[in-house]
């Protein structure tokens, strides 16, 4: 990445990966995945980085399936597809 001038700062992505709810005044941006003991999405949630796994729940974002690069998300009545692509 010769473009960058910090080595360890990621590459600022689109903002099509970042969901925002005025409502709640919170922000949902798709991170990456893991898988520990089982495949786990990770999430930034108003600047909280968090991996939940299939079926949980934080800070009322739910992840409805886990299929890399893309995950189902739920907040409220809210759906949504993130995708890493």
């Amino acid at each position: 990445f010769p473009e960058r001038t910090e080595l360890f700062d990621p590459p600022k992505r689109a903002q099509s990966t970042q969901r925002r709810d005025d409502e709640h005044g919170q922000s949902v941006e798709l991170k990456g995945f893991i898988t520990v003991d089982q495949p786990r999405v990770v999430l930034s949630i108003d600047g909280v980085i968090s991996p939940i796994p299939e079926g949980g729940e934080k800070y009322g974002v739910h992840v409805i399936s886990i299929q890399p690069p893309k995950a189902v998300l739920q907040r409220g009545r809210n759906r949504w597809v993130a995708t890493l692509e």
